[in-house]
């Protein structure tokens, strides 16, 4: 009777030790993310199944813009490949999965499992992120500038404008500056009347100082607008100007680095809530400041490229100056936006000014 309850013992501890090693080799929380892209050094256990899990990913520009090569080959084929084929990427290419007012909340929903999605397209949404993009901010397209916006976007203020998604990675569209069909802008007087897409209420003040007609609609709908004469022009970058063909309406452009765009890949946690762990951990790995680098780079060769696309005017001494200036009260509206918001504008301005002296001089 003793030895059977020794071994009934003996066989008890070897099952607790089993299960404490199976538990110490077990993912982190799940839930919890990995915002600052650096890598898990815990996995989870295979699932049990080969269920196949399609993510359903819209996508504003067409399949041939560099935006479809960045996202399919930066981003989508590595994590299909780290599934082992048990996540595909669906793709909606040129908004057919979504229009773009409603596109965030279709990923918050649950109603598409993720998107790509431009800071300028929700000026409303972010405003404490669009400090970064405003005119005559400095930061590059390149590794500096993709250190810098991503930390911004992980500062306490972004993230809530973020709200429910999940920022899987960004990076920079490019150097936003000013297309028109009119005429090339040599001096200040060139922008007097033309009725100009802006990016946000800061580039609206400086555009309408300049006499320039500022104008506000969706994004997609510039080329049509300036084709029936709706619009003269927009400020944006050559990557969507190019991917959307706009040289053919507004070959104008003013050849300078004048404000940035963010291009953002979200993820709904509906989405990411049904996976195993495993998968689920995948996305949760994935490096995300890699990707914006890796980006950067390829956007800044895309738009040396397709420059030649348009008629360029150098900026003028006269055109810098006057954007110059006008960018101190763009910064000063920013901060009135903040304050609206219920943020602590101050704070939020330091903690700009010690991200641009870090990052840009």
């Amino acid at each position: 009777m003793n030895k059977q309850f020794f071994r009934r013992i003996a066989t008890l501890l070897a099952l607790v030790m089993v299960f404490s090693l199976v538990a110490s080799c077990g993912g982190g929380d799940s839930k919890g993310g990995n915002q600052t892209g650096a890598p898990s050094t815990q996995g989870s256990a295979p699932a049990a199944d080969n269920t196949v899990y399609e993510l359903v990913f819209s996508q504003q520009d067409p399949e041939s813009s560099i935006h479809a090569k960045i996202i399919q080959e930066l981003w989508g084929s590595k994590i299909e490949e780290a599934s082992g084929g048990r996540i595909k990427i669906i793709y909606g290419w040129a908004g057919s999965l979504s229009g773009v007012p409603e596109l965030l909340d279709n990923v918050e929903n649950g109603v598409l499992d993720g998107c790509w999605a431009a800071t300028s397209q929700f000026a409303g949404r972010y405003t404490a992120i669009s400090g970064v993009t405003l005119p005559g901010i400095g930061l590059k397209v390149d590794d500096n500038g993709a250190e810098a916006i991503w930390k911004w976007l992980h500062e306490e203020e972004p993230q809530k404008e973020i709200g429910a998604l999940y920022l899987q990675a960004m990076y920079l569209p490019g150097d936003s500056t000013i297309y028109n069909s009119k005429r090339e802008l040599k001096t200040v007087a060139d922008f007097n009347g033309l009725r100009i897409r802006t990016l946000n209420p800061a580039w609206t003040m400086v555009l309408d100082n300049m006499k320039a007609n500022p104008m506000t609609f969706n994004l997609p709908e510039t080329y049509e607008n300036i084709e029936k004469n709706v619009a003269d022009g927009y400020v944006m970058d050559y990557s969507w100007s190019t991917a959307n063909r706009a040289y053919e309406v507004a070959p104008y452009a003013l050849d300078a680095q004048l404000g940035l765009n963010i291009a953002s890949i979200y993820l709904s946690r509906h989405f990411l809530d049904k996976l195993p762990d495993d998968l689920r951990q995948i996305f949760y790995d994935f490096d995300g400041l890699a990707f914006a680098k890796a980006a950067n780079q390829e956007i800044a060769r895309y738009q040396q490229e397709v420059k030649s696309a348009f008629t360029l005017t150098p900026i003028s001494d006269e055109v810098a100056n006057e954007i110059s200036r006008l960018s101190v009260e763009a910064r000063g509206i920013w901060r009135d936006q903040c304050n609206e918001k219920g943020y602590d504008a101050d704070s939020l301005d330091s903690r700009l000014a010690a991200l641009l002296a870090q990052y840009v001089g």
